[in-house]
């Protein structure tokens, strides 16, 4: 395989299709990871709890204590409809994507409902397909309760290589359902043959993509990462005022700089599933021009 002809084909279409980038766009978001960390501090400030705090406690919560476990039910209600409607457009996305993609390096004009239409047509297929991971979940669990947890040693020892194989094979999957059209069992049989045939080719495409992905998220988040320069400055100086310059200049620069940091985004996202698209017509012996 011509790698750099292959990326630079993907990078060509990614350009030259811009409406391309609005699936991207929700592929993305659809994949993002929101994680909340919480340190302490060796200056942190401590406190006990005496008799009368939990006195004070107990009593406020007999009096809003069903007010507040109704509003976290509605949270929670909220937040598993807000995932699973980032899920369902995600899946949408994801086959839009492919088959935009794909009819563009066939020289099929691509526009906004020609993607979508395919991207419906194959939604039920790609949903079922991306529900590999969560059932790899459960039988991780099963397998822990069966054994009474003596087996998660070996299941953490192999749990980066499983997870990056099983996102190999959803990525060949959802390609092989929209590219090839086949079910989800044949689809699932495809991309193993792949895996298994392919694979000194998938290790080098996986992580060409990785590198390029890296840098390119780098270069994305450097503009953010110098407005925010002045107000790590005024924290490591004790500063008030450098400390409040450097917290607006922060807010406002960001709120600018968060929209091009989604397009920039959503057009890297664009381009790396291009990247597997093409990849993929090649395994299959569909396009040998790469």
């Amino acid at each position: 395989m011509d790698y750099p002809a292959l990326l630079k084909r993907a990078w060509e279409l990614t350009w030259k299709h811009k409406i391309l980038w609005v699936f991207g766009l929700f592929t993305s978001c659809s994949s993002q990871n929101f994680q909340f960390n919480f340190s302490g501090s060796p200056n942190s400030v401590s406190y006990e709890f005496g008799q009368g705090d939990v006195d004070q406690i107990s009593r406020f919560l007999q009096q809003y204590g069903r007010e507040l476990a109704a509003g976290a039910a509605v949270f929670f209600l909220c937040m598993c409809i807000l995932v699973l409607a980032f899920w369902v457009i995600g899946a949408l996305a994801q086959g839009s994507l492919i088959a935009g993609f794909s009819m563009a390096h066939e020289g099929t004009v691509v526009t906004f409902n020609s993607a979508w239409e395919q991207g419906v047509r194959f939604f039920g297929r790609i949903l079922v397909i991306n529900l590999i991971p969560l059932g790899l979940v459960l039988l991780t669990m099963v397998l822990l309760i069966i054994s009474l947890g003596i087996c998660i040693f070996p299941l953490i020892c192999l749990a980066i290589p499983i997870a990056l194989a099983v996102t190999v094979l959803v990525k060949l999957s959802a390609t092989a359902v929209v590219v090839e059209d086949l079910s989800v069992g044949e689809a699932v049989e495809r991309a193993w043959q792949i895996m298994q045939t392919q694979l000194a080719e998938l290790l080098v495409i996986g992580l060409l993509l990785v590198v390029v992905g890296f840098i390119a998220s780098l270069l994305i988040g450097a503009p953010f990462l110098l407005t925010a320069a002045p107000f790590l400055i005024g924290m490591l100086i004790g500063s008030q005022e450098a400390l409040a310059t450097g917290a607006g200049l922060l807010i406002g620069c960001g709120a600018l700089y968060i929209p091009v940091m989604i397009l920039l985004n959503a057009v890297l996202n664009t381009f790396t599933n291009g990247a597997w698209t093409l990849a993929y017509r090649r395994w299959a012996g569909i396009d040998q021009t790469i």
